[in-house]
């Protein structure tokens, strides 16, 4: 879990798009190529990862998984919490750093 929240903490401040990216293309790659991906639907360990709207997506899909088929903790509702927290951790750093560039940009 340790290692959960540094990527968690990392995410949360990544400096650009490109870490945001970066860094869930990395935890996707980790899911996929672990047992914990078959708690997961499979587009949703399937990279690329193509847009703020895609990770968005993700995320609603871990939201209704966690909601209609995880209603007790186990370890598996651990995964798919773990993943749904991270999707959006980024999509929200995502939206914080398009509307900074937003407003440099019509600052300018």
């Amino acid at each position: 879990m340790e290692n959960a929240m540094q990527v968690h903490d990392a995410m949360a401040q990544a400096r650009n798009t490109h870490e945001v990216f970066f860094l869930l293309t990395a935890y996707v790659e980790h899911l996929a190529h672990s047992d914990m991906a078959r708690s997961l639907p499979v587009h949703l360990t399937t990279l690329p990862l193509s847009s703020a709207e895609d990770i968005r997506r993700r995320a609603d899909v871990l939201d209704m998984v966690i909601a209609m088929y995880f209603q007790k903790p186990s370890a598996e509702s651990g995964v798919v919490d773990e993943a749904r927290r991270l999707f959006r951790i980024a999509q929200r750093r995502l939206i914080t750093l398009e509307t900074a560039e937003t407003m440099l940009s019509e600052a300018a």
